[in-house]
């Protein structure tokens, strides 16, 4: 049976190269040697080290993805592709896409990943910071992964026309001196490109020239 012969702390004090009869075998994190106990002289199967080392990438890919989630809430979507990018050409492709699924799964059945959410959260968040119409955040969302319903679901409480009624009020401010028909044009102009539809925008430009 294979004996560990050396635990190498790596330039990442948090990592550590095992050794196994004098050559080099997986790199592990130091919690993990910590925990399991491992040290210089113990035996170790070749089934116990495939073992140790399938939960070692497991809970390192819990790790990234935890970190990951810690800015800010992501879509499914969001998070599969960041630890996709987590590969590396040394590991097994099929077995880290395996593990990534486990751990999608595994903060999906937890509640941290959950699209319906994670729609409602952006909706409110650019309502807050950036306000945009309904046309704009349903792109924004399919581009996050997110599936049509949960997107219908999403905006139901937007109210379209307050949102650019508001935008408009604080864009008009900067077309203070222009003449009249081109200020409505920059204005329309500029909340289409917020993602407003055009039925949205004619009623309130119509209502910025009944005020007029």
């Amino acid at each position: 049976m294979p004996r560990i012969t050396k635990l190498k702390a790596q330039k990442n004090r948090n990592r550590v190269n095992l050794y196994l009869d004098g050559e080099y075998a997986t790199s592990l994190d130091l919690l993990t040697v910590t925990k399991l106990g491992l040290k210089v002289g113990m035996d170790i199967s070749q089934t116990e080290l495939k073992k140790l080392v399938r939960t070692h990438q497991y809970e390192k890919l819990l790790n990234r993805a935890a970190h990951f989630l810690s800015y800010r809430p992501r879509s499914e979507k969001e998070l599969r592709t960041y630890l996709q990018r987590k590969w590396r050409p040394e590991t097994n492709k099929e077995k880290h896409t395996k593990t990534l699924e486990k751990v999608i799964g595994k903060l999906k059945k937890q509640g941290v990943v959950n699209d319906q959410e994670f729609a409602e959260w952006w909706v409110q968040q650019r309502q807050t910071f950036r306000p945009k119409g309904k046309i704009l955040l349903t792109q924004e969302l399919r581009q996050k992964g997110i599936d049509g319903k949960i997107i219908e679901k999403a905006l139901t409480t937007l109210d379209d026309y307050t949102q650019a009624s508001n935008v408009a009020e604080k864009k008009r401010k900067s077309l203070r001196g222009l003449e009249p028909n081109k200020s409505r044009l920059r204005l329309i102009s500029f909340l289409q490109r917020r993602g407003f539809t055009w039925e949205t925008i004619r009623r309130v430009i119509d209502e910025s020239i009944v005020q007029e």
